[in-house]
């Protein structure tokens, strides 16, 4: 809510130093270690290979963990098993849960990222993807 708030009052946050390769217009404003869940089958290739299951039964499944980045442009996925780049862009929805802020690709299964304090994540998302500082949460 503070930083909705803030947002919506006209501060900006800073961007911080890199510790991954950034485009020449790209700064970095979070980091997070986060939990990778894929909705449907699992298949861990559906953050950015070949789409996943979306309509597989099973619910969410953990397909990796590492470090998340939000840049002004993408979320930068630093994970145990492949660094997967997803510009926010290509994000056809999104929300925030209970644990996590969920995303759903153009062509790709659904992916959630768990992690500390999601809604200041999605919040900040929000801000980054669409200038837009207030919360949108599934009913």
């Amino acid at each position: 809510m503070r930083l909705r708030d803030a947002l919506a009052g006209g501060w900006r946050p800073e961007p911080r130093p890199a510790l991954i390769a950034l485009a020449s217009t790209e700064e970095l404003y979070a980091q997070a270690t986060a939990q990778v869940f894929q909705f449907g089958g699992g298949d861990a290739s559906g953050i950015l290979g070949e789409p996943g299951p979306d309509s597989a039964p099973g619910g969410w499944h953990q397909v990796d963990e590492g470090t998340v980045y939000m840049t002004s442009s993408r979320f930068a996925c630093q994970l145990a098993r492949q660094f997967a780049n997803i510009p926010y862009t290509a994000i056809a929805d999104a929300y925030c849960d209970e644990d996590g802020v969920c995303i759903w690709q153009h062509g790709r299964a659904p992916v959630k990222f768990q992690l500390v304090d999601p809604e200041w994540h999605f919040v900040l998302f929000r801000w980054l993807a669409y200038r837009e500082p207030r919360v949108l949460k599934a009913g």
